[in-house]
């Protein structure tokens, strides 16, 4: 079967591996104790916002991009597996004296954070882009 393309094929079931993967990683992680389930949950939410948000521009524009600033699902991933090996020793970490904090506390709500802010810039700069595309016709009186 090799050299064979199906490039629509790929592209859905990849993103549907994707999605599902991310949503068993995060809930487990809400699971494990090692994070507030409700930060973990917020971080899937803004996970899948900038996902959907990708596949949509993909949709919409022909562009598809998930990997901001050189990082994207698989090293979301690695970082998680770091995370992972450094709280079965550290759990408990306290930034710059700033008090105790469950390690996946802080990281997912640093994570949150950013794809949150990933997702408004994206998704103003598509919308920009999208209006220039299709600008308003104007009305005939």
């Amino acid at each position: 079967m090799r050299g064979i393309q199906r490039p629509r094929y790929g592209y859905y079931l990849d993103h549907v591996v994707d999605v599902a993967n991310t949503a068993l990683l995060f809930s487990g992680l809400a699971l494990s104790g090692l994070t507030h389930p409700l930060i973990a949950c917020a971080t899937l939410v803004a996970y899948l916002m900038v996902s959907a948000e990708s596949f949509l521009a993909a949709h919409s524009l022909g562009v598809f991009r998930l990997s901001f600033a050189g990082f994207g699902p698989t090293e979301l991933r690695i970082l998680l597996s770091i995370g992972a090996l450094v709280a079965i020793d550290r759990p408990v970490v306290t930034p710059f004296g700033l008090g105790r904090f469950l390690l996946f506390d802080l990281g997912c709500g640093i994570g949150a954070a950013a794809l949150l802010l990933v997702f408004v810039l994206n998704a103003a700069g598509n919308a920009a882009a999208l209006s220039h595309a299709e600008p308003t016709p104007h009305r005939k009186c």
